[in-house]
């Protein structure tokens, strides 16, 4: 397996500090293979370590472009921490596709989001910034209204209708319990025990409750800003 990641380069330059270059080994390190499982054959290896092997396999050529499309949908909590530590020294480009709020929050800086009408809308900061944009645009239209208008504004709001509150009630409540959720199988996959098929499907689980949050978290916004 380390000849394997070997081929490739036998170390990279991260430019940061003394240790500023990795070795294949060291990376197989940080990445979680054992010296056991470094010396070991390739096609002994579960799925996930052969995915986790393309991974540094692509890291040590040094790439100066990075393309990732849900990644924490294909690696378990050990690589995306290991991953998340490697794109902290990236100084490339990376762009990645993710409804993982966590992970956007570790490794980017901008956020192309998608919005009304088909536009994409460019945001400076990680995923949590976007949000506190979003969660304030409500306010700042009432600051940035004259003063006439503003005296008007109660009786513009659009009132919601009964089942729009219904709706959101019921929000206020799933939203919680989905993130309670999110959180008892990122406990189940921190926690080392369970099989392979255990951990792909608490991962599929984890990507689709994920998905979920953000499309609840999205509506709760939009009612929220209706009911003013």
């Amino acid at each position: 397996m380390l000849a394997n990641v070997r081929d490739v380069a036998e170390y990279i330059d991260v430019g940061v500090g003394r240790e500023r270059y990795i070795s294949a080994r060291e990376l197989c390190d940080r990445f979680g293979f054992s010296p056991k499982q470094q010396h070991a054959f390739v096609h002994t290896l579960s799925g996930g370590e052969r995915r986790r092997l393309g991974l540094l396999r692509i890291l040590m050529s040094n790439p100066n472009v990075l393309f990732l499309d849900e990644p924490t949908n294909d690696f378990d909590l050990v690589t995306l921490g290991a991953l998340e530590e490697y794109l902290g020294n990236f100084k490339g480009v990376l762009l990645i596709v993710s409804h993982d709020r966590a992970f956007l929050d570790a490794t980017v800086t901008t956020i192309w989001a998608f919005e009304e009408g088909g536009r994409i809308k460019e945001y400076p900061g990680n995923y949590s910034a976007y949000l506190e944009k979003i969660e304030s645009r409500p306010k700042k239209q009432q600051e940035e209204r004259p003063a006439d208008q503003a005296a008007s504004a109660p009786s513009a709001k659009k009132k919601l209708s009964y089942k729009e509150q219904r709706e959101l009630q019921s929000l206020e409540t799933q939203i919680p319990d989905v993130e309670k959720r999110i959180a008892e199988i990122e406990a189940q996959m921190s926690s080392g025990e369970g099989s392979y098929a255990d951990h792909t499907e608490w991962a599929r689980q984890h990507a689709e409750l994920t998905t979920k949050m953000d499309q609840l978290t999205l509506r709760w916004l939009e009612l929220s800003e209706m009911a003013g």
